[in-house]
């Protein structure tokens, strides 16, 4: 069984449209954020009726003040989750496309930090979920309107998206008037990109594993290559929430390869890295 992320945009009904006759369960979400958000779950809803599809709606209501997107995706893949498992779902369907590879690298790019990998992913994990998106290298936006065209399939647009409050959204307007040429080879130059990530990842994780091997000493830590990249993965696998910036990081690395045989580094309010015996540890001061 498969779950499709169903907005009712023209991307996700192309996708509804082509898995109408597979053994499928829809998930929307209506955040009644809208005056017309519910003619989006209304055109979900009468979709499966006709093609006798199960389907579960979320409604929201109310939003917070700040911050939408973020609260948004994390209720979003919070419902996606309970469907999945009530469904016994073994992957989710996401009508992510070219257009939203390139807005997402954009953005990235532009934070001026460097990813594990520009762009969205084909296939991911997230909340014990496989998560595909069968149209990010397939389709840009443009064809997905033309299927929906040819195909005669209903859908709504969100209005929001044109409004330039988002990042992204400003993105968005930016690329729509970049010809088609101009877009593609923006794409290739983020592929290439990519190539030489997912080497420096494969090196970095090789770096982790060569510490974690050596119970992450002092000693060993001093001969690692990426260092930087390597107390960033130990920082996010041993700590609960932690924030770092470069600068920070650097200065951890100063405190593990200095001469002090046993000292703590506060990280978070109230957790520390430990220096003892020449091993480094992550403890808890609650």
């Amino acid at each position: 069984m498969k779950l499709l992320a169903i907005s009712g945009g023209p991307d996700s009904m192309v996708l509804l449209h082509k898995n109408r006759n597979k053994k499928v369960v829809v998930a929307h979400v209506n955040y009644n954020a809208r005056p017309d958000s519910n003619n989006d779950e209304n055109i979900v809803r009468e979709f499966c009726k006709e093609n006798n599809i199960e389907i579960k709606v979320l409604s929201l209501k109310g939003k917070p003040k700040t911050n939408f997107q973020a609260w948004a995706r994390e209720v979003r893949y919070d419902f996606f989750k309970e469907v999945y498992d009530e469904f016994e779902c073994n992957e989710l369907l996401v009508a992510h496309h070219k257009d939203d590879f390139l807005e997402t690298a954009l953005m990235q790019k532009e934070s001026g930090r460097e990813p594990k990998y520009f762009g969205i992913k084909k296939v991911n994990y997230l909340k014990g979920m496989k998560i595909t998106r069968p149209f990010i290298d397939k389709y840009w936006k443009k064809d997905l309107l033309e299927l929906c065209k040819i195909w005669n399939i209903p859908y709504a647009i969100d209005s929001s998206n044109s409004e330039p409050v988002y990042t992204r959204n400003k993105l968005r307007i930016e690329l729509s008037k970049l010809s088609l040429k101009a877009k593609k080879q923006r794409l290739s130059w983020f592929k290439m990109s990519n190539k030489i990530l997912v080497k420096k990842n494969r090196k970095v994780q090789f770096n982790c594993f060569l510490w974690a091997k050596n119970s992450f000493s002092v000693k060993s830590f001093r001969i690692l290559h990426f260092k930087e990249e390597v107390i960033f993965e130990f920082l996010h696998e041993f700590g609960t929430d932690i924030k770092v910036t470069k600068d920070k990081i650097n200065s951890i690395i100063d405190f593990i390869t200095s001469k002090n045989g046993k000292a703590e580094y506060k990280i978070s309010s109230d957790e520390y890295i430990k220096k003892e015996n020449g091993i480094i540890s992550i403890i808890s001061k609650k």
